[in-house]
């Protein structure tokens, strides 16, 4: 048999496994830009929560406060986040690692 006749099955084979390859190839890069994007997303949306142990709303000095990133606004003292609660989206997100309360 003739090894470039396009009738040749070792040819439709080979032929075959470049077309899957190539799609493979495709597959796997898109799946990974998606993958960033779904994780650059989700760490802009982060939001400060209460540190455990914190008893909301209860009376009496607190032992830890809210720690505005830069170049939020301060906050009045006492300050806690309600549920639901998110940032101004004008406002920059935290820095790496921002400590989100500090103890007073």
């Amino acid at each position: 048999m003739d090894p470039d006749d396009p009738n040749n099955p070792a040819q439709r084979v080979h032929a075959l496994s470049e077309l899957v390859g190539g799609m493979v190839f495709w597959v796997v890069l898109l799946g990974l830009g998606i993958a960033f994007v779904v994780r650059v997303l989700r760490r802009s949306n982060v939001r400060p929560g209460v540190p455990a142990g914190w008893p909301v709303g209860a009376a009496g000095p607190s032992r830890w406060h809210f720690n505005p990133p830069p170049g939020w606004p301060p906050t009045p003292p006492g300050f806690v986040p309600p549920a639901g609660w998110h940032p101004d989206p004008s406002w920059p997100s935290a820095p790496p690692g921002w400590q989100w309360w500090i103890a007073s």
